[in-house]
């Protein structure tokens, strides 16, 4: 699959419905924001894996430690698979063993403190952002290199 949109677009996985739209407001200017409820990911976890597939860049957030499920591990080690632009921001809380928390999530994901300020938050999403756009632009430079010598 061709990817197209080059608007990154952010999965945010909480568990306040006003916390999310005020998050989804506050990143409006350098990427486009999703509500992933707990009906999204059961019902329609495709969709989400679509829309990860069709952005050179894609991030899920995960902003609350009730969010950390099975499902959710299983659709972000998708959405990986389905784009190498994909990465997964998750807050957790002070104590927790960040060892465990790496071995549930993908590779190249980013730990924050649960008591993080938002703007902070914002502001390394926004970074890493630009980041991985210069990486995805690298390997497409590569790749297209590789696929004119063979």
């Amino acid at each position: 699959m061709t990817i197209t949109n080059t608007t990154p677009t952010v999965w945010i996985a909480g568990t306040d419905a006003r916390q999310v739209q005020s998050f989804q407001q506050r990143i409006e200017p350098f990427a486009r924001g999703h509500e992933l409820d707990v009906h999204e990911l059961l019902r329609s976890p495709l969709r989400v894996v679509h829309d990860v597939a069709s952005h050179a860049t894609a991030w899920l957030v995960v902003m609350h430690r009730d969010r950390c499920t099975a499902e959710l591990h299983h659709l972000a080690a998708q959405c990986r698979q389905s784009n190498l632009g994909f990465r997964c921001m998750v807050l957790v809380p002070e104590g927790v063993d960040l060892e465990v928390e790496r071995g549930c999530w993908p590779d190249e994901s980013i730990f924050l403190p649960e008591s993080a300020l938002s703007t902070t938050i914002i502001d390394r999403l926004r970074s890493e952002t630009h980041a991985n756009r210069i990486a995805n632009h690298r390997r497409r430079q590569i790749e297209r290199l590789r696929h004119r010598s063979a």
